[in-house]
Order: C-alpha cells, then structure tokens, then sequence
C-alpha cells in the first residue's frame, strides 16, 4: 500500500483519488449484498435505499474528476456525500437489528477525508463521525436515557476523530518525508549525471569497487589496459604487471589493487602492463572511499597510460647518464694533470691559472658524479661514528669557495661531541646539497643556521635559511629528479635540479628522513638518521 500511494501521489494524483473512493463503494455493495440473503426488510427500508442512491450519485459526480477534468481536491465534498450514506444506511440497520454495526462502514470514507485532505479533511471527517452516530435519534427520536447511554453512545465518534487527527498528522508528515525524498533522489540523480558525465571525458581509466569486489563505477575510458595486464575480475589480480625494470613481475599481493583491499593507499605507482613486446607504462592511484562516519565504503582506481612520457624519460636519463660516463674520464685526467702542472708551477704567475683550471675540473667532475649517482639504484651506506660538527664544517668550507657566499651569515648550533650513525661520505654529500641550496635561495646578507641534536632514537640536522620560503605546492616536488623552482633557470642558482633528489635517496637508504617545510621567515630542511644499534 504504501508504495502505491507514493507512486500515485507522485505521478497520477488525478485518478489515485477517485480510485480511493472505490473501497467504500466496495463495502456498501457487499452490505447490500448480505443484507439481500440474511435480512430483506432491512435492505428495502427507505433509509437503506436512499443511502444506496446518494453512494450511487457519489459516484456519478465523481466521473469527471476520474477522467482529470476537475483537480482531485475537487473530490474533498464527496467525502461529505459518503457519510451522508453510511448515516442512512447506519438508519437503516439500526431500526432493522438494534445494533449500530452500520457505524463500521463510515470509517472509510473518515479515514479517507483524513489521508487526502490533512486537517480540514480530519476536522470533516470527525463532525461525520457524531452525524452517522446520531443520525437515528435525530430521525427516530431514539437517544439514550442516562449518562451511560449517551458516554456509550459517543464513544465511537470520539474515537474516529482521534484516529482521523492521527491519521492526518501521519499522512502529512509521510508525504513530507516522500517529498524530501524524492527531492533527494532527484540532486542524488543530477550528482550522478555530472559525475558520470565528468569521468567519462577524463583520459584515464577509473574503476569503484564496492567492499565485494563488485564494479560500482566504470568508465571503461582505458579498460584495454587490463586486458593487456590479463586482468582476472575472479581473483582481482593481473598477470602481467611488471616493476619499472619492466622484467620482475609484481606478485599478486603487492600489485596496486591487493594492497587497497588491505587498507593501503597508492599514490603515483608507476608499473608496466603487457606481455613483452607489448607493454605499457601505467601511472597508478588508488583510495579508499570512505563514509561520513569514517567507515569503509569501496575502493577507487584510477590508470593512466603514460608509455610515452616514460619511454622520453627513460631515453633522456640514458643519454645523461652515457653523456656523464664518457665525461667522467677525460675530467678526472684533466684534474690530474692540472694538479700537476699547478705543482710544478709554484711559485709562478701560471700557477693560479693551472689551480683555477683544477677547481673548475673538479666542480664539473663532482656535477659528473651527481649526474651518475641520480641514475644508479644506490649504494648501501657504510655506516660508522661521524663527527657532525666536522661533516658541517666541511661543506661550508666547499661551499664558501665554489659558490658566491657573500655577506650571509652562518650560526652554527651543533654540539662538538656530537655524533650520528651514517655514512661519511654520503653524509657530507648530504649536507653539501642542503647548504649549497640554502646558499642559492637566499638573497645577500641572509642568515644560514644549522642545528643538530640526537636522542635515543635518532639524529636530527637541521639546515635553515632566512629569505622567500618555497611555496607549499612545491615541498615535495623540489625531490623529484632535475625539477627546478620557478625561476632557478636565472640568477645565481643555477644546477641541475638532482641534488635534493640524491640527497633524499641517500637518507632513506639510512632508513631515515629528508624533508623540507616553509617557516615565517624562510625554509627549513631537516635530515633525520636513526641511530646505530
């Protein structure tokens, strides 16, 4: 029943409440009925009789409004001629048997004065409830003769009236809850429009999962990638997924998909697909969709072909980094032989243009080997007891003369016994990254602080310079191999843009930490090293 009223209200309120009216013609049929086997007398009283006619004419002046000529809320008088029917006919089996079982059929037409028309309906209903219940005193002067009688009497009009307030007030508030509904279904369909529409023009192929597994949303815009990974919808797994070497296949528990099914998250994976001969790169995010009470609701997927952008990446890093190996061998002679030639000029006006020739060798040896180290896997640290103090005092030094320091000032706070667990030589790498980057960023007469403490789980350094702070867009892309800021191409800070890269690589294969954050008054860059065992 309910939702065939919601469904009417909705779309067909015309004839829905016409059809309603149905139910009590439907009832004074079969009490004519009844009454024609088991008691004609009381069938052929005039009341009975006239309270079939006027039933009857209700229902003829309610065929315009069944054929939506009038608006229902035309039919609310017809609620009026029902219960004037149902108040002869209670007449009629009242005189006829004694009893007021003719009562029970005035409650549809109360109960339906208050479902369509609310208040007002309820408030008509109720006043046909005391009519049909006294009709026969009125007519026959048959009232009751003590308080007993006229309590007993009225305590079925009573009770209708406040079943049919309760019945408005429902009524109302269902058909409100059905319009908010409706209202919401109605945005929650626009949403999904927009939605669908958006990600159908996107140029990546997204997929929802609900908790099952189950393909919520598809846009199906790069869907041949997971035929090309063999992708079984069974097993959620691929079969042809590989790492970036493009030959070590990922195992089903570490490709992107497993790992969302366990609570991880994917951020900008990059995997090939593809048997050999065939494969392509593909730039992989994933999330967990979750609820406004922070549950779980599904899994979201989203694939980008970048086969091209990758395979030019690949081609330029091994051009640098076969340019740099070929470079590497006639510096280091050049370095060499300049090294000897100042020795053997000492003394002689040759011999600074013999050291400048060796400084300039050594600076595009060491760019050499930067260049080398961004392309290879990296070595493991050989970890030993380092001077911070020391380390720092050193980079300093190297940049002091490779770089313009002019009038910066340098406050070192770094206690001299201290010590941290790393690599020597990558760690002065490290350090010579960081204060030659602050050196670059800073404007001439800036303030270079590094600091340096240890507690029992780590070593932390931290490296600040006083100048524009990087913004935050840019924190973390400023490790990405050769990106560099936005106008770093002029000026005094030029480079390669791998330094912070290496730099980062170096400190997680310490199992530490580089980052970088913007403070009040420039940026700060802080290197954490666990400690040794």
């Amino acid at each position: 029943m309910p939702q065939r009223i919601r469904r009417a209200v909705a779309t067909r309120p015309n004839t829905m409440v016409p059809q309603s009216r149905l139910h009590f013609l439907a009832a004074v049929t079969l009490l004519a009925v009844l009454f024609a086997l088991v008691d004609h007398e009381t069938l052929q009283r005039p009341e009975f009789v006239t309270g079939l006619a006027i039933a009857a004419a209700g229902l003829l002046i309610g065929v315009p409004i069944w054929w939506g000529k009038l608006p229902p809320r035309a039919f609310a008088p017809l609620g009026g001629v029902d219960i004037a029917a149902a108040a002869f006919i209670n007449v009629a089996i009242y005189e006829g048997t004694g009893t007021s079982i003719g009562l029970i059929i005035a409650l549809l037409p109360i109960l339906w004065l208050s479902f369509w028309f609310g208040y007002p309906g309820a408030a008509a209903a109720s006043i046909g409830a005391f009519v049909v219940t006294y009709a026969p005193g009125w007519l026959h002067g048959d009232w009751p003769q003590d308080g007993v009688g006229w309590a007993t009497l009225s305590a079925f009009p009573v009770a209708l009236s406040v079943v049919s307030v309760g019945m408005a007030f429902a009524t109302l508030r269902y058909r409100e809850a059905q319009r908010s509904r409706a209202a919401a279904e109605r945005e929650a369909g626009r949403i999904d429009s927009i939605f669908r529409t958006v990600i159908e023009q996107i140029d990546a192929w997204l997929v929802v999962f609900d908790l099952d597994g189950e393909v919520i949303v598809d846009n199906k815009a790069l869907s041949h990638l997971g035929r090309l990974a063999d992708f079984d919808r069974e097993s959620m797994t691929a079969g042809h997924v590989f790492e970036q070497d493009r030959v070590t296949p990922i195992p089903p528990e570490r490709q992107a998909l497993a790992r969302l099914r366990a609570g991880e998250e994917v951020s900008n994976e990059i995997v090939w697909a593809g048997p050999r001969g065939r494969q392509r790169a593909v730039l992989i995010n994933g999330r967990t969709v979750r609820a406004a009470n922070g549950g779980t609701l599904g899994l979201v997927l989203v694939l980008q072909d970048i086969t091209e952008v990758q395979t030019e990446v690949i081609e330029r890093e091994e051009s640098l980094a076969s340019l740099s190996h070929e470079l590497r061998s006639p510096l280091t002679s050049i370095v060499g032989y300049s090294d000897l030639m100042e020795e053997s000029l000492e003394g002689a006006p040759q011999a600074r243009t013999a050291a400048i020739i060796r400084r300039s060798a050594e600076h595009m040896l060491a760019l050499t080997e930067s260049l080398l180290s961004a392309f290879r896997d990296g070595e493991a640290p050989q970890r030993s007891s380092v001077a911070v103090r020391e380390a720092v005092d050193r980079a300093v030094d190297m940049q002091r003369s490779a770089q313009s320091w002019g009038s910066r000032t340098l406050r070192l706070e770094i206690p001299q016994q201290l010590h941290a667990d790393a690599d020597p030589r990558q760690l002065l790498q490290i350090l010579n990254n960081l204060i030659s980057n602050a050196v670059k960023y800073s404007p001439n007469g800036a303030l270079i602080s590094v600091q340096a403490d240890r507690d029992e789980a780590e070593t932390s350094i931290r490296v600040h310079n006083t100048g524009d702070p990087i913004p935050t867009e840019q924190l973390e892309r400023i490790f990405d191999r050769f990106y560099r800021r936005p106008g770093a191409e002029t000026g005094t800070s030029r480079g390669l843009g791998i330094g912070l890269a290496l730099s980062r690589r170096m400190a997680l294969a310490h199992g530490g930490a580089l980052t970088a954050s913007a403070t009040a008054d420039g940026t700060e860059f802080v290197l954490q090293l666990p400690n040794g065992a």
